[in-house]
């Protein structure tokens, strides 16, 4: 069964989300938050406001793209936008974080991410018959998570979790507790 991999929408402060953040893991599988920051963030008092949930709740905080902040918030890991920058990611922030990266649809650079240290990749869009293939081959050759991203709806979601996805990527904003029942009901 996949769990869930919650993306913020451009943070500012802590209260932009705190709330929503606050139910989504109350009433969801969510294993982890990948935290976007908004240009002029209220710096690292956004992730010292919302690590009192994800703590609780044994939830991954993740900074995305930022690796220094990730390491001056001590947030759990960063998820970054390039597979070439995971090497530097775990030289900076060490062997407890949790590094991932986008792979798009390559498996080529699900395998570069892997061997530079990466702890989990990132295939998207879900959508994409070529991303669903990657989680598909990924799974039966890795035991490194994968991450589907850009799940819009439940087939999409059926699909990645059918090909082996271990976490669904999906954006906070919008997202509608009813229309993933079946996901809380773990009829997948």
């Amino acid at each position: 069964m996949a769990e869930l991999y919650l993306i913020t929408p451009p943070v500012h402060k802590a209260e932009d989300i705190l709330k929503t953040l606050d139910l989504l893991t109350q009433q969801l599988p969510v294993a982890a938050v990948r935290l976007r920051l908004a240009a002029g963030f209220d710096g690292p008092s956004v992730v010292s406001g919302l690590r009192e949930i994800t703590q609780h709740r044994n939830v991954a905080l993740l900074i995305e793209d930022d690796i220094d902040f990730a390491l001056k918030t001590k947030a759990d890991g960063v998820h970054l936008a390039s597979f070439l920058r995971v090497r530097e990611a775990r030289r900076v922030l060490g062997e407890e974080a949790s590094i991932g990266a986008d792979c798009y649809a390559s498996t080529h650079a699900a395998m570069e991410a892997g061997e530079a240290g990466a702890d989990y990749v990132t295939f998207s869009p879900a959508t994409a018959p070529e991303a669903i293939q990657c989680i598909e081959w990924w799974s039966e050759m890795s035991a490194m998570p994968s991450v589907a991203e850009g799940t819009t709806d439940e087939v999409t979601a059926r699909r990645a979790i059918e090909a082996g996805a271990d976490f669904l990527a999906l954006p906070m904003d919008g997202l509608d507790i009813n229309a993933l029942s079946w996901l809380v009901n773990k009829k997948a």
